[in-house]
């Protein structure tokens, strides 16, 4: 009987493992619709939706630091794609910077 109940345990904690996964592709999700409302996309529509499933996955995190980090997550997603422009500003080639 043991047993059974360790194995269904587990099953729950593997579960609950890939459920913060789903969250996390949700968050990566947000981050992506939000800049593509930005220029050089401009769908500027997008941006109605895409803070719903960051809000929705942070209102039902139980977990404060879990929360905070599926925030970094969404910003590192956000202005990762919002500020790419950047790296077209100028080369700095002659400052040895290489951008790729």
């Amino acid at each position: 009987m043991w047993s059974v109940i360790k194995s269904a345990g587990m099953g729950l904690r593997t579960v609950a493992q890939q459920w913060r996964w789903w969250q996390a592709g949700l968050v990566a999700l947000s981050g992506v619709l939000m800049a593509l409302a930005l220029p050089p996309w401009s769908l500027w529509p997008v941006a109605w939706v895409g803070l719903v499933p960051l809000w929705w996955v942070v209102l039902v995190t139980p977990l404060v630091p879990l929360a905070a980090t599926y925030g970094l997550l969404w910003g590192l997603v956000y202005y990762g794609m919002s500020l790419a422009w950047i790296t077209h500003l100028h080369p700095l080639m002659w400052m040895g910077v290489p951008w790729g």
